[in-house]
């Protein structure tokens, strides 16, 4: 059956059904239903169908995806690509997290870790950039437990109490605006111990400024743009390609302690100045930043590398 004949069914034989459709028409993705027959959502360029997991008609950039089926979905990578229209979407991840094993003279769990694509995270942020199809998704934010040792009263060694675990519950928010083949977009995330009162520790901040030009005929992302907040925990930003492979765009050391989070701060952080090439396949290459040039583990190692100065 195929859209067409959905559609005259719901509306010419069944409108209470067609009723219901209307009200429930932004679903998966929040992507339109077009209709209660078949599953199918309109993602602009082609209708997904649900049951099946494809869609329905050919990738627009099948010519550079010569290694993937033109009917596949998020370059066949759905737990960490999400395709927004059929063409390439770039997923970024901000987050925020502990260096230290523990902090707060021991009381709470740090993340115990520098710049990395795996670990626990304060405040975890992510999205999908589509400079050519001027469209973004909007930021989905979580947060990994926080850990208080022993509870509020352990500072007796005689008294032993199990620790407290709670999580927060992040926000985040993206402004964008779209040229051809551009987009430049405000960020910000926030997020708070939930275990202990504001006054002992406020909103951790983070907030970014970038801009991606993006060149599908020669294969190059330009990235430019800065992040800034609080001096304390740390903050890293990476980027994925169609085949999930990560690219980082920066990363800075925290510098301070709990008392750094009072207010809404603007502290430089790091800028974001880069040019990422990319093969017919959608997958990174390379990177140069002002004359020199770097693999996709040089650069990486350079940003590790970087955070430890």
């Amino acid at each position: 059956m195929d859209l067409a004949i959905d559609s005259l069914v719901v509306t010419k034989v069944c409108p209470i059904l067609a009723g219901m459709d209307t009200a429930y028409r932004y679903r998966y993705n929040g992507k339109e239903s077009m209709g209660l027959l078949g599953g199918r959502y309109d993602y602009g360029a082609r209708l997904y169908d649900g049951g099946i997991g494809k869609f329905l008609t050919l990738d627009p950039l099948t010519h550079k995806l010569i290694n993937l089926s033109p009917y596949s979905y998020g370059a066949n990578n759905p737990i960490s690509l999400m395709d927004v229209d059929g063409k390439y979407p770039w997923p970024v991840f901000i987050r925020s997290f502990i260096s230290t094993p523990t902090v707060a003279l021991g009381k709470f769990a740090g993340d115990g870790r520098g710049p990395s694509f795996t670990g626990t995270a304060r405040v975890n942020s992510k999205f999908t950039i589509d400079p050519s199809a001027n469209k973004t998704t909007q930021p989905t934010s979580n947060s990994d437990y926080t850990i208080l040792f022993g509870g509020l009263i352990n500072a007796n060694p005689m008294i032993w109490m199990p620790p407290v675990f709670n999580r927060a519950e992040p926000l985040s928010s993206l402004e964008t605006t779209f040229a051809e083949g551009f987009c430049s977009f405000s960020f910000s995330h926030s997020g708070k111990d939930p275990i202990t009162p504001s006054f002992f520790t406020p909103s951790l901040d983070v907030h970014a400024g970038l801009s991606f030009s993006e060149d599908l005929s020669n294969g190059t992302l330009s990235i430019t743009g800065s992040f800034s907040g609080d001096a304390f925990p740390s903050t890293e930003a990476f980027i994925k390609d169609q085949s999930g492979k990560e690219l980082f765009l920066g990363a800075k050391r925290e510098n301070g302690g709990l008392w750094d989070l009072a207010g809404d701060n603007k502290k430089d952080l790091f800028k974001v100045n880069m040019k990422v090439q990319f093969d017919k396949k959608g997958n990174f290459t390379g990177v140069r930043q002002d004359k020199r040039k770097y693999t996709v583990e040089q650069w990486n190692q350079k940003v590790k590398e970087d955070f430890n100065k």
